[in-house]
């Protein structure tokens, strides 16, 4: 008796071994299988491609961006014209360390895959993928870059009507070349600069006084506007004292002033009038706390908590406290007020053809998401213009066009270091493009660092 215990204690764990393994194999191939068999490091991905004719990329206006060609080897290889320009958009693709970026979210298109359409053969050679389209402007792209120059920081232009990306600069940069990435792998990994973070979508930073659009559209929701202050240059809250860029005292203010003068003395009161649940709510609604639906990979910009004392609450109307954005999304926050309180989904992928033009993937196109009521974007819009046009932001003006915009000098972990920013749009009327410029640890204002950047942007633009 006690043998056939033991031979049915056997089994049992033989069956739920059995039972257990059929489970995982169910499992991986419903659920997991597609992702493993397009992970970067599967090797039969490279086997695929190697009778393949891997597709362009191009720009909006049809600018290779990326394309491969045959060395003297006869072996394909993947070319950039542009370098580093496109790295942290495009991304690599390479035998040795993967894809990266549209490299890998397209992998299947460029490869000539998509669930309606079989692989061209074009007379028995090579098979050809398809090509890419984007929505970037080359030359909105450049300008940024070469603003920028070699200083850490990013640059985002959108336009506010479609949510197309026009430009995505992050700095610094890398060679995607597979030659220089080979060479420079090691040296680029070591770097503390952090070359291969793309910060326009995944760099996290205290917004400053850009949130100020927030926390405005915060106060116009909650009837707070009628609210005046004396601004001495500084304010006590709970016995936390807050001061102006410089202690600058500047009077008497109401909401539009302050803002177009970037009074931290006024939106720190209104910050604690407000309270934290108020600005949170608010935050969300603008997408900070969620996920960002986007071709490449991007980060969640951060407004951690709604249970908040009132020096927190005063902090965070100005940007910092522990609130971190990206580019993108404070891109994103001037583009809903370029578009009339509403966000539009974001892309950068137009569309996908094949070797004789027909269409094989188009981005889908959306209504957007009402963020603000159209009044309420409009009152911060009037307020926009006026900082462009008397207050901190008066050198992005641009003959004949009206351009709306916030400057932000934001506190972080490097004391006399500050982050510069700048958001805006133009024209003020029927926009066309919304911007965000972060200068990192810059020590200046945003005026004097990162308004150059976007002026150029916007005039190349509007061009």
């Amino acid at each position: 008796m006690n043998t056939n215990r033991k031979i049915i204690i056997v089994l049992c764990l033989i069956c739920v071994l059995f039972l257990s393994l059929i489970g995982y194999l169910t499992y991986f191939t419903l659920f997991r299988s597609a992702d493993v068999a397009a992970h970067p490091s599967n090797r039969r991905l490279w086997v695929q491609e190697e009778n393949t004719l891997r597709g362009s990329i191009y720009d909006a206006s049809g600018v290779v961006l990326a394309k491969t060609v045959t060395n003297e080897k006869n072996e394909q290889v993947r070319t950039y014209p542009y370098g580093s320009l496109y790295a942290h958009v495009i991304g690599y693709n390479s035998a040795i360390y993967g894809k990266s970026q549209l490299e890998s979210a397209f992998n299947d298109l460029l490869l000539g895959k998509n669930a309606f359409s079989t692989i061209i053969n074009m007379g028995g050679l090579s098979e050809v993928g398809f090509d890419l389209t984007l929505t970037i402007d080359h030359d909105v792209q450049q300008a940024a870059a070469n603003r920028l120059g070699k200083r850490n920081g990013a640059a985002v232009a959108i336009n506010p009507r479609t949510g197309e990306i026009l430009a995505m600069v992050s700095s610094p940069s890398f060679d995607p070349n597979d030659s220089a990435l080979i060479q420079n792998w090691a040296k680029i990994n070591d770097d503390e600069n952090a070359p291969f973070l793309a910060r326009a979508t995944s760099g996290l930073y205290p917004p400053g006084s850009t949130f100020k659009i927030v926390t405005s559209s915060a106060i116009l929701s909650e009837k707070l506007d009628n609210m005046t202050f004396n601004d001495t240059g500084s304010t006590t809250i709970d016995g936390k004292v807050f001061k102006n860029y410089k202690n600058k005292s500047m009077g008497k203010l109401d909401l539009a002033r302050a803002f177009s003068l970037s009074s931290n003395v006024a939106f720190c009161e209104w910050g604690a009038a407000l309270g934290g649940a108020k600005l949170y709510e608010k935050a969300a609604a603008f997408g900070f706390e969620k996920a960002v639906s986007l071709d490449i990979p991007a980060a969640k910009s951060r407004f951690p908590q709604k249970d908040m004392s009132a020096t927190d609450s005063a902090a965070a109307a100005i940007g910092q406290w522990d609130i971190l954005a990206t580019p993108l999304q404070m891109a994103k926050v001037a583009g809903v007020i370029a578009n009339d309180g509403v966000d539009m989904p974001n892309n950068l992928v137009k569309k996908a053809t094949n070797s004789m033009g027909l269409i094989m993937y188009e981005a889908k196109k959306s209504a957007g998401t009402r963020v603000i009521p159209t009044e309420d974007a409009a009152k911060i819009k009037d307020m926009m213009v006026q900082t462009v046009k008397s207050g901190t932001a008066t050198s992005v003006s641009i003959s004949g066009v009206t351009v709306a915009g916030k400057t932000g000098t934001a506190e972080n972990e490097k004391q006399g270091k500050e982050h510069a920013w700048f958001v805006g749009f133009a024209p003020a009327v029927n926009p066309q493009i919304a911007v965000a410029v972060i200068v990192e640890y810059s020590g200046g204002t945003g005026s004097e660092l990162a308004i150059p950047i976007a002026r150029e942007m916007i005039m190349k633009a509007l061009n």
